[in-house]
């Protein structure tokens, strides 16, 4: 399965739905049809690649595809150091 070439981060309510709808449209960018808001890298990490993987198109379909990826407003806001270090956010 291929791995998305792009991220679409932004904020909520700043015009990611308007996004993944014109992207989902044109021919050969592919984002996910039935979830726009995968958030792997936030709230879905321990799920693991392989569970990521499954949004996107196999390596044997991915090649019609000139970019892949998704859109998750809410990585704006994720601070990944924390995770690593074994550290609870106390935002």
């Amino acid at each position: 399965m291929a791995l998305p070439t792009f991220l679409g981060i932004g904020i909520p309510t700043s015009g990611t739905t308007w996004l993944h709808e014109i992207l989902q449209s044109h021919l050969e960018v592919y984002v996910p049809k039935y979830c726009k808001e995968i958030r792997f890298f936030d709230e879905n990490y321990d799920r693991g690649v392989d569970w990521y993987k499954k949004f996107f198109p196999s390596d044997m379909h991915a090649n019609k595809y000139r970019a892949i990826g998704e859109i998750s407003p809410f990585y704006l806001y994720y601070d990944n150091s924390k995770r690593h270090k074994g550290e609870k956010d106390n935002k």
